[in-house]
């Protein structure tokens, strides 16, 4: 299934790539183009019907699904390590601060949310213990001032996998279904345009940001859909306007044509056969 969720958002790139790249270099005919974006779509959503079926069927639903737990995804931000402090240092320098001005409790709130509560220790030999506590882990934190705080850390690496569940799997069936009818109502909508490669190039690519978006296993994922979205839009708009300028000379001939014969075959035009028997009784 990892395999099939990986194809469907591919599919409608590589039919772009093709359409984008080759298609003004070889001069691909409107039948190539309309053939290859088309045909993608259309697997692609052969490819969707048949992830929702076995997701459906499947004895883990509706728990989601993600591709990494197969192995099927790759690292593309690697941050590396972090260390998630939470504070401890500031708040062990406050605690002392408050124990030397006479050992007040004082009661703040932490980056999560939760009071933690500061008081003064006993003074031993090893010198003063601050102890916090309402930590968002549950257990109570030790902080011995002067010495070293040991930060928790993990690996800030952002993978580039899919996640499916209830409703990625109804927005990829509406994405593909309804996304492989525009395309071929478009096929006829912009026939005769010189940009017509480029067009279903802009489409395709369109279709790709949306299943990222949907089918994205985190935000940032998420966020290059929805910005991938709104760039591909703008492209479209811009294609389809520049047809309908290079169309509006044609059709303005066309209608000068049009008016031009109307006239001529008009009853008081000249060059009509009534108006010239009429010339003629006269």
């Amino acid at each position: 299934m990892a395999l099939l969720l990986w194809l469907i958002p591919l599919l409608p790139l590589a039919g772009a790539a093709v359409n984008g790249l080759l298609g003004r270099k070889f001069r691909f005919s409107e039948r190539v183009v309309a053939v290859v974006a088309v045909g993608s779509v259309a697997l692609a959503f052969v490819a969707a019907l048949t992830v929702v079926v076995k997701f459906a069927n499947s004895p883990t639903w509706p728990t989601p699904y993600v591709t990494s737990q197969d192995g099927a995804s790759f690292t593309w931000i690697a941050g590396g390590a972090t260390e998630i402090t939470q504070g401890q240092k500031e708040r062990a320098q406050a605690g002392s601060g408050d124990a030397a001005h006479g050992g007040e409790l004082r009661t703040a709130t932490n980056e999560a949310g939760t009071s933690a509560t500061y008081g003064a220790g006993t003074v031993g030999g090893d010198g003063l213990h601050v102890s916090a506590t309402g930590q968002a882990d549950g257990p109570s934190v030790s902080v011995t001032p002067g010495t070293a705080v040991t930060p928790r850390g993990s690996l800030l690496n952002i993978e580039w996998s899919y996640q499916l569940d209830s409703l990625s799997s109804i927005f990829i069936l509406i994405i593909t279904g309804v996304g492989l009818c525009i395309f071929v109502f478009a096929t006829g909508y912009m026939h005769g345009d010189a940009g017509f490669y480029r067009f279903f190039a802009y489409m395709g690519l369109f279709m790709f940001m949306m299943l990222v978006l949907v089918l994205g296993s985190n935000f940032l994922m998420m966020f290059v859909g929805w910005e991938g979205v709104g760039l591909c839009s703008t492209c479209l708009s811009v294609t389809t306007l520049i047809a309908e300028k290079r169309a509006m000379p044609r059709a303005r001939r066309s209608s000068q044509t049009a008016s031009a014969t109307s006239v001529s075959r008009s009853p008081s035009s000249p060059s009509s056969p009534r108006s010239a028997r009429r010339s003629t009784r006269t």
